[in-house]
């Protein structure tokens, strides 16, 4: 009556009796066997088993009942879900997941992913509380399915290196989920958190994280497996975790990832990169997701940081991924970013408008495609276009209320002839958009400080200096802004017309509505602004040597700027790169260096520290510079110790000569 074959349940390998019957009903119709809680010791005997040949149907109100589910199974279940994703069927995916999660390692994980995605998005506190809920569940269910050790085996494993040919495929997958599971909850621990504590508690799980993956690891090579899928679907996820912590670290400041090291980090990016590539070629469940992460490197993390991205990498991953999902909302945002960082704006808005026709599309993508759309039409000056990307993020998006309100204001400032509308529009959100400021990890977003600031600038004098031109320098978009020499030429025209306004001076100013606003004259701080701009933008158009000039205006005017000191450590920044560019790379670390020693407290400072950090890699990447930035290093830190040098010694009295009487010549 039953066959040898039955299905294989997460309880230590051993075999559930079913009819064929049964066990095509269970795959087809996800009908599910009932079986006892699995154990926390698999070498428990098997007369502890209780194996009942029953089916049932899975309830939210049945939590008293177990159900398991073979691995393989599950695998192929969570591959299914993860093509409905990516080609945008996200509620196929979710409901194909959700039935299982809570028996299933698998389901139990992607439903917390699924839960984690728009809880990063949004910032919601009850998605977030949502997210963690589900996060919380899955690393239970792992626990109960890991390998544990009586205390003997405990104490044998300090003393000599597990026996990991023992585990089992289901015990190595549940090690390999704890510690994704363990990585989704520390990044919801920092979005929770409002004190110390909660930063505390998430650099604690992170840490355990990447344990947990340097076990899986050992795992990965110290076990035999089968040819087959699970250990694809097994190597490409510790691929992903660990290069993506190598990856993540190797953004850090040199000083803390030698810190990290003595805690098992390595953060080496070329080694992080590499294994990326190793994780999408190794095929299986996680193979798209390394794809992903390559491409959110490449052209989000490595734009922020001001690093080259690979464009060839992306292209290579894109024609791969778009051919496998012509439609996939994902992959398609990550084409127009490719096409917005090199200058194709039209092309850019054009890949946005057919990820907003999605049908179904999350509607935290829906406001990521405005907010790329927004910086399409920015580049290419189209003000009012992209204030209007922002009115509607501004209305539809609760992330940072506070940076759309005054980007929207910013781009209306631009426009050459605003409406009556638009000036009473621009009042409102200046005066509005501080207070929609946000904390996250107990920490105010650096870009709103900057914004209150502008605002209360606004507030005083009724103007602000080219904030459209300025946005787009702070962002990074002047070079791409700069790959069509038109709009480069028409940015350059802002700038001079900037100038103008400042050298004009002493005047009154009429809006239209009827309000007059007077000025007092040039200010140090907007001339900064102004020769920032200009040095900024020659220096995206490959005119370093004009650019080093107008750059350093802005240094002249150090002792002068009140408010806006971050222009002095940005503008040696664009000063340091320009000197790279012109081949003079050791003249370029040493400005680099200057900014990282002598600077701090400025607004916008850790967005300028990554790209410093960046740069500095990247001169020591080129031949011959590794040895030269290390002497350099030790010989100012040399220096540094030392502390300031002594006085020099006041010059030796003057000989006297014989005939000299000290009275000097008044006295003759």
């Amino acid at each position: 009556m039953f066959e040898e074959e039955g299905i294989r349940a997460n309880t230590g390998g051993h075999h559930l009796p079913a009819t064929m019957t049964t066990v095509t009903t269970m795959i087809t119709e996800m009908k599910p066997f009932k079986s006892s809680e699995p154990r926390l010791d698999p070498s428990s005997s098997e007369e502890e088993d209780e194996f009942l040949d029953a089916v049932d149907e899975i309830t939210a109100e049945a939590g008293q009942a177990r159900y398991s589910m073979d691995l393989a199974t599950s695998l192929e279940q969570c591959e299914i879900a993860l093509n409905k994703f990516f080609n945008n069927d996200l509620e196929g995916a979710i409901a194909l997941m959700k039935p299982w999660s809570k028996s299933s390692l698998y389901h139990s994980l992607a439903t917390a992913i699924f839960e984690f995605i728009p809880a990063v998005l949004t910032l919601e506190p009850r998605q977030v509380d949502v997210a963690q809920a589900a996060v919380q569940h899955t690393l239970a269910l792992c626990q109960q399915y890991r390998r544990s050790y009586s205390f003997v085996e405990s104490l044998g494993t300090i003393i000599r290196k597990p026996n990991f040919s023992m585990f089992t495929e289901l015990e190595a997958h549940a090690q390999l989920c704890y510690a994704e599971a363990l990585l989704l909850q520390a990044a919801l621990a920092v979005l929770d958190g409002e004190d110390l504590a909660g930063l505390v508690r998430a650099t604690l799980r992170v840490k355990s994280s990447h344990s947990n993956y340097k076990t899986c690891q050992q795992l990965l090579e110290g076990r035999r497996w089968e040819v087959g899928r699970s250990r694809q679907d097994f190597e490409s996820g510790v691929r992903l975790g660990l290069a993506t912590f190598d990856v993540l670290i190797s953004l850090l400041p040199a000083r803390l990832i030698s810190m990290l090291s003595y805690a098992g980090f390595t953060g080496d990016r070329a080694a992080g990169l590499a294994g990326l590539e190793r994780g999408s070629r190794a095929g299986g469940l996680r193979a798209p997701l390394c794809d992903l992460t390559l491409l959110a490197v490449q052209l989000v993390v490595g734009h922020f940081v001001d690093a080259m991205p690979d464009m060839q990498l992306a292209d290579r991953i894109l024609a791969l991924r778009l051919q496998q999902y012509p439609d996939g909302a994902w992959f398609l945002l990550f084409r127009g970013r490719q096409q917005l960082l090199r200058g194709q704006a039209a092309l850019a808005l054009a890949t946005y408008e057919r990820v907003a026709a999605v049908p179904r599309l999350w509607p935290q993508l829906q406001h990521l495609t405005y907010w790329e759309s927004m910086w399409a039409c920015s580049i290419e000056l189209r003000w009012r276009e992209a204030a209007q990307f922002a009115a509607r993020l501004l209305a539809e998006s609760a992330w940072s209320r506070t940076v759309y309100a005054y980007t929207r204001a910013a781009f209306l400032l631009q426009v050459d002839d605003p409406t009556s509308a638009e000036t009473l529009s621009i009042a409102q959100l200046m005066g509005n958009a501080a207070s929609y400021r946000q904390r996250i990890a107990g920490k105010s977003l650096p870009m709103e400080k900057f914004v209150a600031r502008r605002c209360q600038r606004w507030a005083a004098r009724r103007w602000l200096p080219a904030p459209g031109l300025e946005l787009l320098a702070l962002w990074n978009l002047l070079p791409a802004l700069a790959a069509d020499r038109g709009r480069a030429r028409a940015a350059m025209q802002i700038v001079d017309q900037l100038n103008h306004q400042l050298r004009a001076g002493v005047g009154t100013v009429r809006l239209r509505g009827g309000e007059r606003v007077s000025r007092t004259g040039p200010r140090p701080d907007s001339t900064a602004v102004a020769h920032f701009l200009r040095g900024a933008l020659h220096a995206a158009m490959g005119r370093e040597r004009d650019a080093l000039p107008v750059l350093n205006r802005v240094l002249e005017l150090k002792n002068e700027i009140h408010e806006d000191t971050f222009l002095v450590p940005y503008a040696m920044y664009e000063i340091a790169c320009c000197h790279v560019s012109l081949g003079d790379p050791a003249r370029g670390r040493h400005v680099l260096r200057e900014i990282r020693r002598n600077f701090g407290g400025y607004l916008l400072e850790s967005r300028l520290q990554f790209r410093v950090h960046s740069q500095l890699a990247s001169i020591q990447e080129q031949p011959g510079e590794a040895a030269a930035g290390a002497a350099q290093e030790l010989e100012e830190q040399a220096r540094a110790a030392a502390g300031p040098p002594p006085p020099p010694p006041p010059p030796p009295p003057a000989p006297r000569r014989p005939d000299d009487d000290g009275a000097g010549p008044s006295g003759q």
